[in-house]
């Protein structure tokens, strides 16, 4: 049995609940591979702080704590801990709304009564339940669809085809750069009307979003590369480059490249640059959704 979960919940509210359903999990085989639970060392508007937090900001807690999505597969679920009288909260309701855009199977401890979100038949899980069912049967249980919902479900699958593109500001590692600005790798393409961009890719359902990254830079520029951090996400800004004909979500990362050798495919790319982000930023002819990562980016450093 290799199934992986990410319990979702109030810590401000539930943190001894969550705790309670990650430890049964854990003890029963279900791979929980988010929260990280440790000490709550503060709370900023409701929103909780933990000792095991990499960062203080809570936006990029979050960001690093959603990032965890890349992780699941078809054997793998979400479940929501809304013990107080269904509700699940603000924060939890936004990744909520995240993993269902992306197809995710959910599950909850409660009906949600806060959220007017469409819930197949059998989603509804105490946990020691789902537990006996995963147990004898080697997976997870399957919603059930009424077919008097078909405009919600067909509505929801319309969604559901939002693609999710990853983008990669590319350091170059190979040498040290003191306290000066690394420089990073952009590319001149047709595909945004010859404009400076990123390389990226759009992945698949299911797909490990870091690895397809790092396939993608050395298949689009033959270097070998890490992801280390997120910088953003965001939904794809229109420009008068192409018609948008299925909204896309764009997650961009930093990647570390050992040696600055590239090797572009002309067919996809004119030309590229190694160059230091705020001069990019100040002189070449960026297109709009690199120039929100770009900036995104030095504001980070």
């Amino acid at each position: 049995m290799d199934i992986k979960c990410i319990v979702h919940g109030s810590l401000s509210h539930n943190y001894k609940d969550v705790s309670q359903v990650i430890e049964l999990f854990s003890k029963n085989g279900i791979d929980v591979i988010a929260p990280k639970l440790g000490e709550i060392i503060g709370k900023t508007d409701g929103f909780v702080h933990m000792s095991t937090d990499i960062d203080k900001d809570r936006r990029l807690t979050e960001l690093q704590y959603l990032n965890n999505i890349n992780k699941l597969d078809k054997n793998s679920f979400c479940y929501y801990v809304n013990i107080n009288n269904g509700l699940i909260g603000t924060t939890t309701s936004y990744e909520l709304g995240i993993t269902q855009i992306l197809g995710i199977r959910q599950i909850f401890m409660k009906p949600v009564k806060d959220h007017p979100i469409y819930i197949p038949e059998n989603s509804i899980w105490a946990p020691e339940k789902l537990i006996e069912f995963i147990q004898i049967n080697g997976t997870i249980p399957n919603p059930v669809i009424n077919t008097e919902d078909h405009k919600i479900i067909n509505f929801l699958f319309s969604i559901q085809e939002t693609k999710i593109a990853a983008g990669a500001i590319i350091e170059d590692a190979s040498i040290n750069y003191g306290n000066e600005e690394k420089e990073i790798l952009l590319v001149k393409t047709h595909k945004w009307n010859n404009s400076y961009s990123i390389i990226g890719e759009e992945i698949k359902r299911n797909e490990n979003m870091n690895a397809a990254l790092q396939t993608a830079i050395f298949n689009q520029t033959g270097i070998e590369s890490t992801v280390t951090t997120d910088i953003c996400a965001f939904n794809e800004i229109p420009g008068p480059y192409h018609k948008i004909i299925k909204p896309r979500i764009f997650i961009d990362k930093i990647t570390l490249a050992t040696n600055k050798n590239v090797k572009i495919n002309p067919e996809e790319y004119e030309s590229f640059q190694w160059i230091q982000p705020s001069i990019a930023l100040k002189q070449l002819n960026l297109e709009p959704n690199a120039r929100k990562t770009i900036t995104d980016y030095v504001h980070l450093l």
